[in-house]
């Protein structure tokens, strides 16, 4: 970078850091959209598109790919561009866009979990094939082809959408689903939990993923995929996602993997936070962990809470509510702070 535009980025930083308060948000209307950027606290809005412009010229806060370019170029610790539709009602027009980040000075907030030593380096025949079918030729993977049909919990939706698709998407999803249903033994099981926490072939950790949501009834699944949103890659992060969705809801005691659990709710993995405050209400998070998860980490559940972007503050809200016993208090972060300071 330019000895001037180094120079320029030293002195917004500073002012940000004097003028803008902690947690300051931005909100903003923009052409075709409603804006708002959650996260920021010494970077501000001009920053980020001046930072996105000179590192990626063309790219735009809407951009889907500025993604890597904050994480990779700018070394942000995260972060998520979301766009909505349809919020508002099936004849609405209305746009929203939601732009979160985890700031440099914060990365640490956003580690991935570093995996043990490695006990399995290349694909597992037995998974190999529900992953090499969607691999291409230099050995990527094809997410959307993997995971396609998998993300509809409602079968009777799941069923009209694949009738829609051509027969390329129609066998993958067959694949995958006949993969899934041939590997129901506990054998599968404890072989997923091992490749999950060791595996440094990413396809194996996304199958094992994707292949736990089939033990529903044991707790070690659960704590095993709220482990595996933390993976460092974003792949295995995404199957982890889709098989959390898939498991039948139950009271789940998550004292074991809190130091997980604080860690997503403190920013790792911006985009399974909602994800992670919906699985925690729903499975009845016990009120005595509220201190291991929110004392001193409770920013981006209050960030939410007050958020334009839909659903946001009533996901917030719910683990809130549910930490609390079944107890609201309100939509506003004070009184929740308040309470949160007091639990021992």
């Amino acid at each position: 970078m330019h000895t001037a535009l180094r120079r320029r980025w030293r002195l917004l930083a500073l002012l940000a850091v004097v003028a803008a308060p902690l947690e300051a948000q931005v909100r903003y209307d923009a052409p075709g959209a409603r804006v708002e950027i959650l996260g920021l606290e010494r970077w501000t809005r001009r920053m980020l598109e001046d930072s996105i412009a000179h590192y990626a010229p063309g790219q735009t806060l809407a951009s889907a790919a500025c993604m890597a370019t904050l994480r990779d170029k700018l070394k942000f610790g995260d972060a998520l561009v979301a766009h909505y539709q349809g919020f508002k009602g099936p004849n609405s027009d209305a746009r929203f866009l939601s732009v979160r980040v985890v700031e440099p000075s914060r990365a640490a907030a956003s580690m991935w979990r570093k995996l043990p030593a490695d006990a399995y380096p290349s694909l597992l025949p037995a998974y190999a094939p529900a992953i090499l079918p969607v691999t291409d030729e230099e050995g990527g993977i094809w997410p959307g082809r993997l995971f396609f049909g998998l993300q509809f919990s409602d079968s009777a939706m799941r069923t009209k959408i694949l009738a829609q698709q051509d027969s390329t998407t129609q066998a993958d999803y067959a694949r995958i689903s006949g993969f899934l249903e041939t590997h129901r033994a506990e054998s599968d099981r404890q072989r997923a939990l091992r490749v999950l926490d060791s595996s440094s072939a990413y396809g194996n950790r996304m199958a094992a993923a994707l292949l736990l949501s089939n033990f529903p009834a044991n707790d070690s699944t659960w704590y095993a995929l709220v482990r595996a949103l933390r993976d460092p890659h974003e792949s295995v992060r995404s199957a982890a996602g889709i098989a959390l969705d898939r498991l039948p809801r139950r009271p789940v005691n998550w004292a074991p993997v809190t130091t997980d659990l604080r860690a997503l709710l403190g920013g790792a993995n911006l985009a399974a936070m909602e994800t992670v405050m919906d699985l925690l209400a729903d499975t009845k998070v016990a009120p005595a962990l509220t201190r291991k998860l929110l004392y001193g980490n409770d920013a981006w559940t209050m960030r939410l809470l007050t958020a334009e972007a839909p659903m946001a503050p009533q996901k917030a809200k719910g683990l809130l509510v549910a930490l609390n016993g079944g107890t609201g208090l309100g939509k506003q972060p004070g009184p929740w702070r308040a309470w949160i300071a007091s639990r021992r």
